[in-house]
């Protein structure tokens, strides 16, 4: 973030500041009291179990240059209110100043939506962009409310781009997050059945994805995944190019060959383009493809993508090889839902091993009233699959194994827990040596618990104890 002067925030968010404001310079900004860096400005925000308030006095003590409070809030006795900002909404007001700040960057931002596969899409245009500009992507999984504005804000004045990843989980929250950002270059990579909770059809998630396109500066791009029709329909964008991608032959860029390896994905793009990502997942192949469309519309050549891409590595807990003792455990639980555990187990059914092939899957959330359906499709789809072993983990655990034991799986190769530390516990029981594990699961089960059980079991020669609460 470029140095801004306190009174000036002040300004751009309307915010009340003190009549003796002193002439502190802002370096950056912060939501987490406990990374505050000197001269960062602090947003108190109110969450379901904390209040940024609490901690206005612990800022100061750590350097912050000034804090944004809303104006009823209850503060400590003895603050520095000469460095106080007050707002009716201390989360509006962190959006408010991201906008402001957005119109005077002068680099390319490009925003990815999508149900699955943002993070890895945005980490592989940074991965190329990064070859010859200067930029950066959105932190980790920042792509809500609160962590598109901080990635709007963490850019330097002198950056060429900056990729914005953008989730929702309800209406209207692309809505907000596209005004925020307006990027130069829209990628919508895919819809499938994410937050249907919040939705309640695949239909409306097209909709809300589509959404931001509307956003998109005059000029700019529109880059969708044209094998889905319906994205076509909705994107409404006639000031902007449309680009679209796929494997149907109506796409401007398609796949028009994929074979893939142990860890590697060759594809040919349009029929004359040749390409090689060391990633694991045939999914995978059009995230990258959605890179490549950007990249050209950077201005790459397709042979400096090609070799941009030789060493790109997928984000942690996104189909990880890890070779654990005599395991191999293809780590994938940083989140799920149905669409992104049938391209997880594609990739387990297709994966050579020695011994087994075992599915350690967890609970999928935000999917309402099709929630138990999504968890008996996904049962009978791993028995349907051969694969040998299954370890269902959460609410519907005991209900995916009657399910895949209908589906001609063996009783004794089904397991059932109500939680990833449970299942950790068991895990010594379940696997082989040779075996090859898939863990994955939604973000809350916390899957990567059952890998430190692996870990655990081959450097201690038995299963990890489960902690009581």
């Amino acid at each position: 973030m470029k140095t801004l002067l306190l009174h000036e925030i002040r300004d751009r968010i309307s915010a009340k500041g003190h009549a003796e404001m002193p002439m502190r310079q802002v370096t950056g900004v912060c939501t987490d009291s406990r990374q505050i860096q000197r001269g960062d400005l602090f947003f108190a925000l109110k969450g379901p179990n904390f209040d940024g308030h609490d901690f206005v006095a612990k800022a100061f003590e750590l350097g912050a240059a000034g804090v944004v409070v809303e104006r009823d809030a209850q503060l400590p006795a003895g603050v520095d209110l000469t460095r106080m900002l007050q707002v009716e909404n201390t989360v509006n007001a962190l959006g408010k100043l991201a906008g402001v700040y957005r119109d005077e960057l002068r680099g390319t931002i490009i925003a990815v939506t999508g149900s699955n596969g943002k993070t890895t899409t945005k980490e592989l245009i940074n991965h190329i962009l990064s070859k010859r500009f200067k930029g950066r992507g959105s932190v980790k999984s920042f792509n809500n409310h609160i962590g598109v504005p901080l990635t709007i804000l963490g850019a330097e004045p002198g950056d060429d781009f900056l990729v914005v990843e953008i989730g929702t989980n309800h209406p209207g929250e692309i809505d907000y997050l596209g005004g925020v950002v307006r990027p130069d270059i829209a990628a919508i990579i895919n819809i499938g059945e994410s937050h249907l909770e919040g939705f309640g059809s695949v239909e409306r998630v097209a909709a809300e994805k589509s959404a931001l396109a509307k956003y998109v500066v005059p000029g700019g791009a529109v880059i969708v995944h044209g094998d889905r029709e319906i994205l076509l329909r909705l994107i409404g964008k006639p000031d902007a190019m449309t680009i679209s991608f796929g494997f149907g032959e109506n796409n401007d860029m398609r796949i028009t060959g994929l074979e893939s390896s142990q860890g590697r994905l060759h594809f040919t793009v349009n029929k004359k383009f040749e390409f090689e990502l060391p990633v694991l997942g045939e999914h995978n192949v059009l995230n990258c493809l959605t890179a490549i469309v950007v990249a050209r519309r950077m201005g790459f050549e397709m042979d400096e993508i090609a070799q941009a891409l030789v060493d790109f590595k997928l984000p942690a807990m996104r189909l990880e090889i890890t070779p654990i003792g005599p395991y191999t455990v293809l780590n994938d639980a940083y989140n799920a839902n149905p669409a992104s555990m049938r391209s997880a187990l594609s990739v387990l059914s297709k994966y050579e091993c020695r011994r087994r092939r075992v599915f350690c899957c967890g609970a999928m959330f935000e999917l309402g009233e099709h929630a138990e359906q999504f968890h008996l499709e996904l049962a009978h789809q791993i028995a349907a699959n051969k694969i040998d072993v299954m370890a269902a983990v959460g609410a519907y655990s005991q209900a995916m194994v009657r399910e895949a034991v209908s589906a001609g799986m063996k009783q004794t190769c089904c397991f059932a827990f109500d939680a990833a530390d449970q299942a950790a516990a068991e895990i010594g029981k379940i696997i082989h040596s040779g075996d090859v594990i898939l863990v994955k699961g939604s973000r809350a089960m916390q899957m990567e618990k059952v890998i430190e059980g692996i870990k655990h079991l081959v450097s201690h020669g038995q299963p990890k104890q489960m902690t009581k609460a």
